[in-house]
């Protein structure tokens, strides 16, 4: 038994931890964005041939409001300005966003819009890819020491937060902070609501452009009034049985 068990404390402590362990954040928590699903080959093919005209080099500066090739192994797609980074990764579709500031998720999605329209798109594709966007999963990881591998999933639905330890980091449990279930409806509802007021505050603003129209017409007619009274009171005093003919006529 004693054998067995020096055995398994040496595979423990020879084991080694591949790749870079994620970092929490300690100044800030940005939330990070994505689209339901991965970008079709026709779309990420568009935007790949918008961001292939400009592939700065590792010591040059990253342009501003275009698209170009990020210098790195994966060589991602990126449209980058002070509101928002739009990362597209070439292989697989996935498209990675986050906001430069704070802003709603309207506003945000309008920025969207614009990136992908500066990437090539149609105003049509555009609108529909920034209508998918929904809050992106994190993986976190925490050291606190030795630990067997568990799943604890029951804050999920409610909260959006799986901890684990599924031995692929032997020292650390990991979190994963994705969103409550009620959050993607939630956002659909948000962005109808508020197409809804746009479309209201545009019926509003042409009621108003009309009532101002109808109010120049008034007085319009008004002054239009006003001279005729004076012309027939000038008729009136010079020539008073022409007037009553007149009137005689009209009548």
């Amino acid at each position: 038994m004693v054998s067995v068990e020096k055995s398994n404390l040496k595979r423990w402590m020879t084991t080694k931890v591949y790749g870079r362990l994620p970092k929490p954040l300690l100044a800030a928590h940005r939330v990070e964005w994505e689209l339901e699903n991965p970008l079709d080959m026709i779309t990420l093919s568009i935007l790949s041939v918008e961001a292939g005209k400009c592939r700065p080099k590792l010591s040059e500066p990253r342009p501003v409001d275009k698209w170009y090739v990020i210098p790195n192994r994966n060589n991602m797609r990126e449209f980058h300005n002070e509101f928002v980074t739009v990362r597209v990764f070439p292989k697989s579709g996935t498209v990675r966003i986050l906001a430069g500031q704070e802003m709603d998720f309207e506003t945000l999605r309008r920025h969207v819009k614009i990136a992908f329209l500066k990437g090539g798109l149609d105003s049509g594709t555009a609108e529909v890819k920034s209508r998918l966007l929904v809050p992106a999963e994190k993986h976190r990881t925490f050291k606190v020491g030795p630990v067997t591998p568990f799943k604890i999933d029951y804050y999920k639905d409610p909260l959006g937060l799986t901890i684990k330890a599924d031995g692929s980091h032997p020292e650390h449990i990991e979190t994963v902070e994705g969103w409550p279930s009620w959050i993607k409806p939630q956002l659909r509802a948000i962005a109808e609501q508020t197409g809804a007021i746009t479309d209201l505050t545009k019926q509003i603003r042409l009621h108003l452009r009309v009532m101002k129209g109808i109010n120049k017409s008034v007085e319009n007619l008004r002054v239009s009034t006003d001279l005729l009274r004076e012309s027939l009171v000038k008729v009136k005093e010079k020539k008073p049985s022409k007037f009553k003919d007149w009137l005689r006529k009209i009548s």
